[in-house]
């Protein structure tokens, strides 16, 4: 989530109206969703991807990961969409 709040804020300096800004915000969220689902390491740096972990954390409780792609990326966009949107909201009222 601090990929979305970072995102959020530098796009709250940008001078673009709000349905640009939540465009771009849920393209890049999507593409980083598929990136950690796609790759089982993170790209820079040598560590398990967080979907990796979320897997690892669905299968410690028992839970089937069969679907988790699809959980993980769904909790990433709307919960990146809403701490986005609202550093968005705080940069723009603040600036």
């Amino acid at each position: 989530m601090l990929f979305a709040l970072l995102l959020g804020a530098a796009l709250g300096f940008v001078p673009l109206d709000w349905p640009w800004v939540v465009m771009m915000m849920f393209v890049a969220l999507a593409a980083k969703a598929i990136l950690d689902i796609l790759f089982e390491k993170m790209l820079l740096i040598d560590r398990p991807s967080p979907f990796q972990i979320y897997c690892h954390n669905l299968e410690m409780q028992g839970e089937t990961a069969a679907f988790a792609w699809l959980s993980y990326a769904m909790q990433l966009v709307a919960f990146g969409m809403l701490f986005g949107g609202a550093a968005f909201a705080l940069v723009r009222y603040l600036r």
